[in-house]
């Protein structure tokens, strides 16, 4: 979900796409998603200003249980060459009971981990 600040309203939201063979090399982030709906954005509304918007990501069990999640490093990566803020790709602190502590934390890590290669 990317979310506009200043106007307080959702933009958009996604979910990543898992591929048929699970692979985590062939599935499209949600992170991935975000970045090219917020380059839609910019050009429909010709905003030039991106400190407004915020991406909020987290995983989902079956059961409908949130977990607060970080980007992988290939994220990281584009998001940061997009010219988007640490600060701005955030995940809700959630609890030991599950939770939601009703704050939210940056999702991007120093220690980021590349996703799991094929083997």
């Amino acid at each position: 979900m990317f979310y506009e600040v200043k106007k307080k309203h959702v933009i958009g939201v996604g979910s990543s796409d898992p591929s048929l063979n699970h692979s985590v090399l062939l599935a499209k982030h949600a992170e991935e998603f975000a970045l090219k709906d917020i380059n839609r954005y910019i050009s429909k509304t010709s905003e030039k200003n991106l400190k407004n918007i915020r991406v909020i990501i987290w995983k989902e069990n079956r059961f409908g249980i949130i977990r607060e999640t970080d980007c992988c490093a290939w994220c990281k990566k584009s998001i940061l060459r997009s010219k988007l803020d640490r600060s701005q790709i955030i995940t809700p602190e959630i609890d030991s009971q599950g939770y939601w502590k009703g704050t939210f934390k940056s999702s991007i890590n120093e220690k980021s981990k590349i996703p799991l290669k094929r083997q």
